[in-house]
């Protein structure tokens, strides 16, 4: 699949956006959940992560701007690591908006709602932008063999549907019935939990495959 440039301003030295992919290794979430390896939730608060801190010595202060105004160069994997952490941050922003909401008679609340409120809009126009960039560079780059990177997603979360099946049809029927009196009703299995194991291994097998090659298209992929 083919990579897709962002326009380059004649007055930005590329180093400025350039970002060592060793640090985004280190800043990289664990697993689906998005969670920064080494920070818990309550460090995802209005202002940027420390992971979105450290991003952000790297590519100037504002998270998706350029100096003149245009779009920010960066990776499609960095998008993924911002969105992770604009959502996190808007939920905790949520949740402390609420909390200040009402307070007991005479008493002022910990936090003020409106200036809340303006560090959630302005969140909220971050992960708006984001996600718009991510959808539309997912539904046009190129991926080998799947068409575009959205249909090779949308393979990957199907094949992950299906091993589940499988994995808990082999569970299912490996499970065995005790019985106390000849009277109770008996159960016999009506599939082979061998091969429906070695069918739910074969497609953890090709998940995995499929989603090693997107992580690794994603840190290749300029972000549109």
């Amino acid at each position: 699949m083919s990579n897709v440039q962002s326009p380059k301003s004649c007055e930005e030295p590329t180093e400025l956006w350039t970002l060592d992919l060793r640090l985004w290794t280190r800043l990289l979430r664990d697993g689906a959940t998005g969670s920064t390896s080494g920070f818990g939730p309550e460090d995802e608060g209005s202002t940027p992560s420390p992971a979105a801190k450290n991003i952000n010595s790297q590519i100037g202060t504002s998270i998706l701007k350029g100096r003149n105004g245009g779009n920010k160069k960066m990776k499609l994997a960095e998008a993924l690591i911002l969105r992770a952490d604009c959502q996190k941050r808007f939920a905790q922003l949520k949740s402390r908006l609420l909390a200040n909401a009402k307070v007991q008679e005479g008493d002022q609340a910990a936090e003020e709602p409106k200036t809340l409120t303006a560090e959630l809009e302005g969140v909220a126009a971050q992960l708006a932008d984001l996600i718009k960039r991510i959808n539309k560079t997912n539904s046009t780059i190129a991926f080998a063999g799947f068409g575009t990177i959205s249909d090779a997603l949308t393979d990957r979360d199907v094949l992950a549907l299906r091993r589940a099946v499988y994995a808990d049809l082999a569970l299912t029927g490996a499970l065995t019935q005790d019985r106390y009196t000849r009277s109770e009703v008996k159960y016999v299995r009506t599939i082979d939990v061998v091969d429906i194991q070695k069918r739910a291994d074969e497609l953890a097998k090709d998940y995995r495959e499929l989603d090693a090659r997107i992580q690794e298209f994603n840190w290749q992929t300029e972000l549109i």
